[in-house]
């Protein structure tokens, strides 16, 4: 896709969905950049153009041929990441992870929120340490999404990958024994709604959403919600020929 033709759609899509260019950028890159890019003059970093895409509700899928070497080398390593992690291999993904951390000319927030993202997994599942977790998740979400608060989260603007990081820390608030009353399952299910206009967006999101609303409720011993966001997942999942697992959620892949 031609970098004018691009400028365009990110364009088009922003002005229809009623959102300022200080928004899109928030977190992610300057307005300067986002000006440039639909103006089809220049094609940002490739993981700043996948989050714009994120928010903006765009599946991100088809975007592999825009991969210059360097993201391709990275995406590579976070497919070795998510492997280890799948493997139940904690120590290489914490070498890999490490080796990621060395590649980077400072904490870049894209990258160092995927690194606190994946070492929040290892926190979790191999050392039990949820508390440990969440504040990895937390800090994550903090690098892109600065002072987030679930209460206020009609008034963000989250991508899918800033989504998955605010359901993973849901989990682990729940996993670490902190207190779960006050979190609204259906405002969150209407926001997924409302910011994931793709179809296979709005599935791959609601999906873990599903499974994490209704871990909740089981844990405040309310059989009826848990059962009723597990037929919700089921029936997102069969409209689009979708295939959804904890262990998927957990090591960070998109399945």
């Amino acid at each position: 896709m031609e970098v004018e033709r691009l400028g365009r759609l990110i364009a088009r899509r922003r002005e229809q969905k009623g959102i300022s260019q200080r928004a899109l950028a928030e977190g992610i890159c300057s307005v300067t950049i986002l000006h440039r890019l639909e103006r089809g003059e220049r094609i940002p970093d490739f993981f700043v153009l996948e989050r714009m895409l994120e928010r903006l509700g765009i599946s991100t899928n088809k975007l592999e041929f825009l991969h210059d070497e360097r993201a391709h080398n990275i995406y590579y390593l976070r497919e070795r990441v998510e492997a280890f992690l799948s493997q139940k291999d904690y120590g290489e993904a914490a070498n890999a992870l490490h080796y990621y951390e060395e590649l980077l000319s400072g904490k870049d927030a894209l990258h160092w929120q995927y690194i606190c993202k994946m070492r929040s997994v290892i926190a979790g599942e191999a050392k039990g340490d949820w508390k440990k977790a969440l504040q990895l998740l937390r800090e994550a979400l903090e690098q892109t999404v600065p002072g987030f608060s679930v209460d206020r989260i009609d008034r963000y603007l989250l991508g899918e990958s800033e989504l998955v990081l605010f359901l993973m820390g849901l989990q682990a608030k729940a996993e670490a024994g902190e207190n779960i009353e006050g979190i609204d399952g259906a405002r969150i299910s209407g926001y997924i709604g409302k910011i994931c206009a793709d179809g296979e967006m709005y599935a791959n999101v609601f999906a873990k959403a599903a499974w994490v609303l209704g871990n909740l409720a089981l844990k405040k011993q309310d059989r009826q919600e848990a059962l009723s966001y597990t037929m919700q997942g089921e029936t997102v999942l069969a409209k689009t020929d979708g295939c959804f697992t904890c262990r998927s959620f957990w090591n960070g892949s998109s399945a």
